[in-house]
């Protein structure tokens, strides 16, 4: 798809071609807090440290204590 050359919707101009309301997408606690994290990350880290330190910094600023696998196999 080549949106700058499109001539039948708004996005030709820069405009989004479909009217969304964003707020919704960020009405639960949960998903604004990820949204925001990652984007804290993704500024304060790109290009600076590897994809496993930027995931692993991102659970730390989650909060998450043990990702993958399955809650019955924990770790000791």
């Amino acid at each position: 798809m080549r949106c700058d050359r499109c001539e039948k919707k708004p996005c030709g101009k820069g405009n989004p071609c479909i009217e969304t309301d964003s707020e919704e997408l960020y009405s639960d606690p949960q998903e604004r807090k990820l949204f925001r994290v990652s984007a804290e990350v993704e500024a304060l880290y790109y290009g600076e440290i590897c994809r496993l330190e930027e995931i692993m910094e991102f659970c730390r600023r989650m909060g998450y204590e043990r990702i993958g696998g399955r809650p019955e196999e924990r770790v000791r």
